[in-house]
């Protein structure tokens, strides 16, 4: 029950990492983001928990941001194709779905877009296409809310960045209300490379110890996770990104390494 537990909650966890521009500056009117990723996650552990296990995942998604108007961003992070197996002794579990997982749209408002940036952004997480019986499940069927701020700095007349992201999720049912907040820094070499930096986390607003009546799922989690990139600008508005990410933390997560190789395509900036 434990992996399960676990493994649901890395599913929920896991998925597109993007935050275009860095999270707190906005699209411009009538410009684009849109990216395609693959990502891959594996395990042997679960953290506080459960060793000599076997977890694997493979996932295609969708992100996307479009510029209502300089200050307005509507942006979408949709699951394509996925596919994770889990093991334990001789007990194997295998899902697989298209469009399977959660949805989550957001919209983000920019209150200062300059050397500074600062951004409001709200949205949540919407279930869809899969159910929480799955063994793996790829999620807990529940939609949840999302408000917080961006704030970033370019470093200009050097070629960086940096951004901070402070986040509340309103969890669904039972599920206990989480702080979410992101840091990342980001260095182009030569106008076509860029090396990245980043670390990410999550934790509870209180703990309980304890799981959902319904199908036992952790009622609160934590995960603290770090890692680096490399993008490589292909063309002018056409972008190839390679992600790791290393959980190192956590409670009711599996300590994962996952790998996103994504392309991204840009316009109106």
């Amino acid at each position: 029950m434990l992996l399960r537990l676990a493994i649901c909650t890395a599913l929920m966890l896991a998925g597109p990492i993007d935050r275009a521009l860095a999270g707190a500056w906005t699209q411009p009117a009538r410009g684009s983001y849109l990216k395609l990723s693959y990502a891959y996650s594996t395990a042997g552990r679960v953290l506080n928990g459960q060793s000599g296990i076997g977890y694997d995942s493979h996932a295609l998604y969708f992100y996307g941001e479009v510029g209502v108007t300089n200050q307005l961003t509507l942006i979408a992070s949709v699951p394509v194709l996925r596919r994770a197996v889990n093991q334990v002794d001789a007990i194997r579990g295998t899902t697989r779905g298209a469009f399977s997982g959660d949805i989550e749209p957001r919209v983000r408002y920019g209150i200062l877009q300059r050397q500074w940036a600062i951004a409001i952004e709200a949205g949540g997480k919407i279930p869809a296409g899969y159910e929480t019986i799955h063994d793996p499940p790829f999620g807990n069927g529940e939609t949840d809310f999302d408000l917080g701020i961006a704030i970033g700095r370019s470093l200009f007349p050097l070629p960086a960045y940096f951004s901070l992201n402070f986040t509340h999720r309103w969890r669904g049912g039972d599920f206990i209300d989480e702080f979410r907040g992101a840091i990342e820094a980001g260095w182009w070499l030569r106008a076509r490379w860029m090396l990245k930096g980043m670390a990410d986390g999550v934790t509870a607003v209180r703990t309980t110890g304890s799981n959902s009546d319904l199908f036992g799922f952790p009622l609160d989690q934590e995960q603290l996770r770090v890692g680096g990139a490399v993008v490589v600008r292909l063309l002018d508005r056409m972008e190839l990104d390679l992600t790791w990410l290393q959980t190192i933390g956590g409670e009711n997560v599996l300590r994962s390494s996952e790998l996103f190789l994504g392309v991204a395509l840009k316009s109106g900036q």
